[in-house]
């Protein structure tokens, strides 16, 4: 999947899932939005390249457990 493809994924998380199938807050819907340009910006720094440039494949669970072990480590 092209970094194309992640935007339509996340879109489709924040508005239909979170928005509309949880019913979730503008506030909680912010905060999940928070965590996850952390996570992407974490994730370009760790690739090295652009936010652009992250693919879903990119989005390891060792990534992610790295990612949590700094933020909240």
């Amino acid at each position: 999947m092209t970094a194309a493809g992640l935007g339509p994924i996340l879109h489709a998380f924040f508005v239909d899932h979170l928005t509309r199938q949880k019913g979730l807050r503008r506030s909680s819907v912010q905060s999940y939005r928070d965590a996850v340009r952390l996570l992407l910006a974490f994730v370009a720094s760790d690739k090295r390249c652009n936010l652009s440039g992250i693919e879903i494949e990119d989005l390891t669970f060792d990534r992610v457990q790295r990612f949590l072990a700094a933020a909240y480590g």
